[in-house]
């Protein structure tokens, strides 16, 4: 609600003034130095919609306080049309200079007297500047703070030329060059295609570390074929062989699976006589242990202990936060994330504050204070990420202390920090990107989502008025980790395909 109660609350302030200053000689003095007071009065309680509206979701007394706000800027917006009609239609009278001429003038015509008495009464535009004086005043009772809606930093997204992506990769090196050991130059020693499961807590990155890998041109070059396939909570067997055996004939030349049939039966066949002797990586992402997952993986392990699968280097890479299923599923040792250290931490933080972006302030208690802020995030790169694109809209000098302390409260007993963070940054949202961030609980999980369609999408709904806007919000949700890139257009430098975290997913499905 805040964000429109702020749109109209700025719209009152402009055409407040617009009628004061532009109908000279139409309007008594006073009443126009009564319209700028009350645009003076609409201007200050304009500064601390937004952070009403972070708050009203957890708090009854914000809520009953913007709805009132907005009864309010309704009555005025009533006055103002009411004022531009009158104004207007007076717009043939010789200017009034003295209050003499002003109550001839008003003598004459019966029809004025009403409104230049009633309407445009200093008592009607002193009683609504009274209202919003007074809840100007209980604002500080709930404790709201000045802050700046996301158009204040409309030029912010002008500058920004890339996504954030790279900054999970940050600390991660050495792991990257273990796993591309294992892909590259290690043994054949054990029976069937080996198997790394790559574990970690939600938001450690394992996800991208796969994906660095995956895309490795080494590693492009070394494999024949290359298929993802995201797990989650359902491993279905037959949806897996479906997916490599599309990817074999989009990899290999001359190759062609028409003659294969839906049924598991025939994709196993071909899976044995086409697939299996060739050089494979298989990414299992966000593997879960559940007795689905437990049956599928027994099912496809059976097929992977042949002799030819040895013989032609295959590999499989799981990514799970559970160590029971890098338990059933690893061959070989995991490869283990955990949080990063202070400065690698910093350095991500720091990656969110790239020139042309906006500079990191460089007063000495400002930066103790980010931080103070990285380290309540218990080395986790996404939240990190995610408070980082938080803040990218707060002023450092008066806000940033603010985001330290709301953190301390909230991470307080250093338990559900990701899930915790998900909800905070959802709160920060506006109301028009809140809706657009709900809506994309329509696609399915690990879903590639085109961006300029996802756009559309957003227009046609309503949440967003100009499709040229959409990209805007886009990158707003991108950099506050909403969003993960998949592809981009590198000449025009824009991001063209998207996904979701399943976190952020789930979170999009419980709104």
């Amino acid at each position: 609600m805040a964000s429109v109660v702020y749109d109209m609350a700025g719209k009152m302030v402009e055409n407040l003034r617009c009628v004061a200053d532009q109908s000279p000689g139409r309007l008594p003095r006073r009443i126009a130095n009564e319209l700028r007071k009350l645009a003076d009065e609409t201007s200050s309680i304009r500064q601390v919609l937004v952070d009403a509206e972070k708050k009203q979701a957890h708090d009854d007394k914000v809520r009953d306080w913007l709805a009132e706000v907005e009864d309010v800027l309704h009555d005025v917006e009533n006055m103002v049309d009411e004022l531009r009609f009158q104004v207007s239609r007076c717009g043939s009278r010789k200017p009034i200079i003295t209050m003499r001429e002003e109550c001839k003038c008003f003598s004459i015509c019966s029809d004025r007297l009403v409104f230049c008495r009633d309407i445009i009464s200093d008592r009607r535009i002193k009683k609504c500047a009274r209202e919003l004086h007074r809840l100007g005043e209980s604002r500080r009772l709930l404790d709201l703070e000045e802050r700046l809606e996301e158009a204040a930093f409309g030029g912010l997204w002008k500058t920004i030329s890339s996504s954030p992506r790279k900054s999970l990769n940050i600390g991660r090196e050495s792991e990257k060059e273990r796993i591309l050991r294992y892909l590259l130059f290690s043994g054949d020693d054990q029976e069937g295609v080996p198997v790394l499961p790559i574990v970690g807590v939600g938001g450690f990155g394992k996800t991208m570390l796969a994906q660095l890998v995956y895309d490795d041109d080494m590693v492009r070059n070394h494999f024949d074929l290359r298929t993802w396939v995201h797990v989650s909570d359902s491993f279905d067997f037959t949806l897996l062989l479906r997916k490599l055996i599309q990817s074999a004939n989009d990899s290999i030349a001359h190759m062609s699976s028409e003659n294969v049939g839906d049924d598991s039966e025939s994709m196993i066949v071909y899976f044995h006589s086409e697939i299996l002797e060739r050089r494979f990586l298989l990414v299992l992402d966000d593997m879960t242990m559940n007795e689905n997952c437990t049956w599928g993986w027994e099912q496809f392990k059976g097929h992977l202990s042949s002799d030819a699968a040895k013989r032609a280097g295959s590999r499989i890479i799981v990514t799970t936060r559970d160590p029971a299923v890098a338990r059933m599923t690893g061959t070989i040792e995991s490869c283990e994330l955990s949080g990063l250290n202070e400065d690698l931490s910093w350095s991500i933080f720091e990656s969110f504050f790239p020139v042309g972006v906006r500079q990191m302030p460089s007063n000495v208690p400002v930066s103790e204070v980010g931080k103070k802020i990285v380290n309540k995030c218990g080395g986790n790169p996404f939240v990190i990420q995610a408070i980082s694109g938080m803040l990218l809209f707060r002023d450092p000098e008066t806000q940033w202390h603010v985001m330290e302390k709301d953190l301390s409260d909230i991470f307080q007993d250093g338990k559900d920090i990701l899930s915790k963070t998900v909800e905070l940054s959802y709160d920060d949202l506006p109301s028009n990107l809140k809706k657009c961030f709900g809506y994309c609980s329509l696609f399915p999980k690990d879903y590639e989502i085109d961006v300029q369609t996802l756009i559309k999408l957003w227009t046609s709904e309503g949440f967003i008025k100009l499709e040229e806007e959409g990209y805007e919000c886009f990158l707003n949700l991108l950099w506050r980790s909403f969003f993960e890139e998949s592809k981009r257009d590198e000449e025009e430098d824009k991001v063209t395909k998207c996904k979701m975290q399943n976190l952020l997913h789930d979170h999009a499905k419980s709104l």
